[in-house]
């Protein structure tokens, strides 16, 4: 069965944002991750997933291409965890 793959939407400096980094790479999952205000802007952020919406945002990338969220650092590891 073929690993998940993701993308995050992070912030650096960011220590949750480093934190999943750090958990998909060491458990070999395949990501790329896009950073604020490198690969993206904050008010870009902000428009598409709310003034509240908090870094990371982690997407799980399906076989056909389509993103769908997966959640924040800490669901996310607890997803991947079960």
């Amino acid at each position: 069965m073929a690993k998940k793959e993701f993308l995050i939407l992070a912030k650096k400096k960011c220590i949750y944002s480093e934190r999943i980094v750090k958990y998909l790479k060491e458990n070999k999952y395949n990501f790329d991750v896009l950073f604020s205000d490198i690969d993206f802007q904050e008010k870009e952020f902000k428009d598409m997933y709310g003034q509240d919406a908090t870094y990371p945002r982690v997407f799980e990338i399906k076989p056909n291409g389509k993103k769908i969220f997966f959640g924040d650092c800490t669901s996310s590891i607890a997803k991947l965890n079960t």
